[in-house]
């Protein structure tokens, strides 16, 4: 299940989907229709009994965890390849000054 657009109920406060039968039978004058960007315009609002079931809004919140835990780790991930490509880098100029260092010194 996926929200795109909630309509809000203005007297109760309680959310519907577009589809739900509820919002079929509420006056204009109380509805508002809200394009839902993010999983955090709901999480403070009370759902519809009818569309909008506890087992729907946990489908709805672990596929925004998932989606969010994916964000971060490929930002992780990003940010890992940008240290290891500054550490690399450091290494390289080191062996670079090392091996200019010891041109021309003989073993004795």
């Amino acid at each position: 299940m996926e929200l795109k657009q909630i309509v809000l109920n203005k007297r109760s406060g309680v959310i519907h989907t577009r589809d739900c039968e509820s919002v079929k039978q509420m006056k204009g004058s109380n509805k508002h229709i809200e394009l839902v960007k993010d999983v955090n315009q709901i999480e403070n609002k009370k759902p519809c009994g009818h569309c909008l079931r506890k087992r729907d809004l946990k489908k709805i919140y672990k596929k925004e965890y998932k989606r969010r835990k994916k964000v971060l780790e490929e930002r992780r991930k990003r940010d890992h390849k940008r240290v290891d490509q500054k550490y690399d880098a450091k290494q390289e100029k080191l062996r670079e000054d090392y091996e200019e260092s010891i041109i021309g010194l003989d073993d004795e």
